[in-house]
């Protein structure tokens, strides 16, 4: 067990922690702590399942501005991967992805898309995903945290769900249910 602190940003997408707390990571890091980037919704475009229309009109935006094509999403989010590995390196961030996909591609059981505009991604997160997603990601955490093995202090960085994104508002919901050991 290391007696270190350890510090866990926990982070909806890729990117995320590099764009909105990556000078207190890089700090901590530099100063000894441990430091894991826990991005949660990291894997790509379900194969085989219909894409929402919404989603479709989001790989064609992605397309045309010559950042994937609708049939690369894996492509593109190996690419996504790989930069943000190379990234946490620079910050001194160890990297752990969960295979959560993203906002527009989760579905029920009956194949009907939880967020098919812009206004359902930036509006209220849908409640059957509060109560599955929400408990899981804190049990994520919790997870990593003693996988870590530390018997110092635990910070974890959360996002304040700033624009409303569904899935920062997922992260945000998760931390605040981390018990105070935790520091969040």
């Amino acid at each position: 067990m290391s007696e270190l602190p350890l510090a866990i940003f926990v982070s909806p997408h890729f990117d995320d922690i590099a764009l909105s707390c990556g000078g207190m990571a890089a700090r901590l890091s530099r100063m000894g702590v441990r430091c894991i980037g826990l991005t949660m919704f990291a894997a790509p475009a379900p194969e085989g399942e219909t894409l929402s229309e919404y989603a479709r009109g989001q790989h064609d935006r992605w397309q045309s501005s010559g950042q994937g094509s609708v049939g690369a999403d894996a492509g593109v989010n190996a690419m996504r991967r790989e930069e943000e590995r190379q990234a946490l390196k620079l910050l001194g961030l160890e990297p752990v992805w969960l295979d959560l996909p993203d906002a527009p591609y989760r579905h029920d059981e009956a194949g009907r898309h939880f967020y098919t505009s812009d206004e359902e991604l930036f509006g209220k997160v849908a409640p059957k995903e509060r109560r599955a997603l929400v408990p899981r990601i804190t049990g994520e955490i919790v997870r990593i945290a003693k996988e870590a093995g530390t018997r110092g202090r635990i910070r974890v960085f959360a996002p304040l769900a700033v624009g409303h994104h569904v899935d920062h508002q997922l992260a945000f919901m998760a931390a605040r249910r981390l018990g105070p050991r935790m520091g969040v």
